[in-house]
């Protein structure tokens, strides 16, 4: 039995979402990986059936922009909604489930299924049942295409270190965008698998207070931070791979072009066998 977790999209989070930067939502690097596999998978086959897991409205545009058949599976309609408000270069028809991904039907089959943090915003112990049920929705020959942040180990990182590299490194890139994922490991909850948005929180404040970070960059961490819910995951990648071999061969893994690549690869999957 699945129980009952707060999603990292519960309380006011869609709403505030036209606000996000990356890795929150895919880079325009990563959104081109994703986008040569569509095209491709497009020239090979007479219609392209694609599942897109939650509104991610990137892929949708460039999925309309190829010309597939797209079905969007969100587990709220209201998200679908509002979240389908933000500018779309390429627009077209789709088809709307409104399904949790964990306990969703496998009976309508896809030749690619995008998905841009799904084994992120829900809780550990899901992620297998995200899997599986991704594995039974592809045909025969299908592809998945999974960007997941991931973790290379358990160790504690010092937030003073990560500013100084930030300012050394990549002063021109925003502090979110630079400093967000190393910043979970600051405080993260190695036993249960889980973000600490509030003491991560408080600690970026004592950063302010100390002058490390200015008020912008504190500001605009707090205001995400304080919409997300109690289940954020960033897997171990060690792990994550062996589990995702249980329900597929991983063709390919793809990074794009931005700092924090290393922590967010795109994994393509191909269904091993029927589960």
């Amino acid at each position: 039995m699945l129980r009952k977790v707060r999603s990292s999209w519960a309380g006011n989070k869609v709403n505030d979402w036209a606000n996000y930067l990356p890795p929150a939502r895919p880079s325009r690097s990563e959104v081109a990986i994703v986008d040569r596999y569509v095209d491709r998978l497009r020239r090979t086959r007479k219609s392209l059936r694609v599942a897109i897991l939650g509104s991610t409205v990137e892929f949708r545009s460039l999925c309309h922009r190829r010309g597939a058949d797209v079905t969007v599976i969100e587990f709220s309609r209201e998200h679908y909604r509002i979240l389908s408000r933000q500018p779309m270069k390429h627009r077209g028809q789709e088809t709307l489930r409104e399904e949790d991904w964990r306990k969703m039907k496998t009976d309508r089959k896809y030749d690619l299924i995008l998905g841009d943090l799904v084994l992120n915003v829900v809780a550990r112990r899901d992620i297998a049942h995200v899997l599986r049920n991704i594995g039974r929705s592809l045909v025969r020959d299908g592809v998945c295409l999974l960007r997941t942040w991931v973790r290379r180990n358990d160790r504690r990182h010092d937030l003073r270190t990560i500013v100084t590299q930030h300012r050394r490194r990549t002063p021109r890139t925003h502090f979110y965008t630079a400093c967000m994922l190393p910043l979970h490991m600051c405080d993260y909850d190695f036993r249960r698998d889980s973000a600490d948005y509030a003491a991560m929180t408080r600690r970026l404040f004592q950063a302010h207070r100390a002058g490390m970070v200015n008020q912008a960059e504190y500001q605009y961490c707090h205001d995400r931070w304080q919409l997300e819910g109690s289940a954020f995951t960033i897997p171990r990648r060690s792990v994550l791979e062996r589990l995702k071999r249980r329900f597929f061969s991983i063709a390919a893994v793809h990074y794009g072009e931005d700092c924090y690549r290393r922590w967010a690869p795109i994994y393509v999957l191909r269904g091993k066998r029927q589960m």
